[in-house]
């Protein structure tokens, strides 16, 4: 009986052993151990759509070269205060637990699958944590009636909103300025009155992919593009924008060009985003045998200042010392812009019979000249010899 009761007591304490790993499995996996689940493990049964995050900037937030030099520069400017409010959109996981050296295991994964599926609500208000995220079994999403046998599921009207991405595509500086306005920018559009939502045009449905692995579940469900491309996409960029010349009057040794630049497909300002980035329109004049050249560029841009009235132009110094705007004459959603440019062609044999004789072109250019942290070969020739010797 004795022995009987040894191993029921064993037993016993073996099962309370058990059901404390289960409750406790963050504090019993090692202190490393992030809550929130690595994007991988998602990968096993969202295979499509864990492969369309890999490849965008989501995936890339902390990882990409153009976010580590400025994050670097402003660690270093701020004595490491500034890694909180850096990392709070380049990788939000490292808030829960505080994390800030990134150490755990998918600190440092970027806006990872968990974090924004595990979003219970969101308040702009709250300018520190405007998306609260709390990991665990339940995993958020657009869907009702969504059963999983990997974990609990919860609909949430939010990830059909703008509001989801203004989270981080709505960035109010320390000085109280607003330094990347892509959300307000769309909700004075007319796209938001249309309803017309952001995830329409960058989370659009991809028919050829699977929501779910069909190892795991068979499902009729669409699935929307997780790759989320935007500023960093070439097809995204040159689908927004349109240039047509409107007019050309020649008057003496003059030629004055008219074009109008249409934001056709954005719904934000373009350029969006990181103030840095500008829109140059690049008018340019030149005779058919291409020996005669002229150019000028009009530049969109948003530039911002700092309390001592000097323009800020690298990416860190604005996020951290941005007072004021400057000017803002980017070009709003739908907006037609007219711009006007003026040419003196000193040559009376061009000017003379122009429409035969030269090519006016127009065209825009995205621009962003970020510093970026690479590596570089550094050769230095220290000893040699020459035969024969003079």
């Amino acid at each position: 009986m004795r022995n009987e009761r040894e191993i029921i007591c064993l037993a016993f304490v073996a099962t309370l052993v058990g059901i404390g790993l289960l409750v406790s499995g963050v504090a019993w996996a090692g202190e490393n151990q992030s809550p929130y689940e690595p994007s991988t493990v998602c990968a096993s049964c969202h295979a499509d759509i864990h492969g369309m995050w890999a490849n965008g900037m989501h995936a890339q937030a902390y990882s990409d070269p153009i976010f580590r030099a400025s994050f670097l520069q402003a660690f270093f400017e701020t004595e490491g205060e500034a890694t909180a409010y850096c990392l709070r959109c380049h990788d939000p996981t490292s808030r829960i637990p505080e994390d800030l050296d990134v150490k755990r295991d998918i600190v440092g994964a970027g806006v990872t699958c968990d974090f924004c599926h595990t979003v219970q609500d969101i308040d702009l208000g709250r300018r520190d944590a405007p998306l609260n995220s709390q990991p665990g079994v339940k995993k958020t999403g657009p869907y009702t009636n969504s059963h999983s046998p990997a974990h609990d599921t919860e609909k949430k009207d939010f990830f059909k909103k703008s509001e989801l991405c203004a989270g981080c595509h709505q960035l109010t500086g320390q000085n109280g300025v607003v330094l990347i306005g892509t959300y307000q920018e769309w909700k004075e559009s007319s796209y938001a009155a249309d309803d017309v939502q952001c995830q329409d045009c960058h989370m659009p449905v991809e028919p050829e992919k699977k929501i779910v692995s069909e190892d795991v579940k068979r499902s009729k469900r669409k699935v929307n593009l997780h790759n989320l491309a935007g500023g960093h996409s070439i097809d995204q960029i040159r689908s927004a924008m349109k240039v047509e010349i409107k007019n050309v009057i020649q008057e003496d040794e003059s030629l004055f060009v008219t074009v109008h630049v249409t934001n056709v497909n954005s719904g934000h300002k373009i350029p969006t985003g990181t103030p840095s980035r500008q829109l140059i329109l690049r008018v340019s004049v030149r005779d058919r045998s291409g020996r005669f050249y002229l150019e000028s560029d009009k530049a969109f841009e948003k530039v911002l200042m700092d309390e001592n009235k000097q323009i800020l132009g690298r990416d860190h110094e604005i996020m951290l010392k941005a007072s004021r705007v400057y000017y803002d004459n980017r070009i709003g959603p739908k907006e037609v812009r007219e711009v006007p440019f003026s040419f003196s062609i000193p040559y009376p044999n061009l000017i003379k019979d122009w429409k035969r004789k030269l090519t006016v072109e127009a065209k825009t250019l995205y621009q962003y000249l970020p510093q970026v942290i690479g590596s570089q070969p550094m050769i230095v020739e220290v000893a040699g010899d020459m035969y024969p010797r003079k």
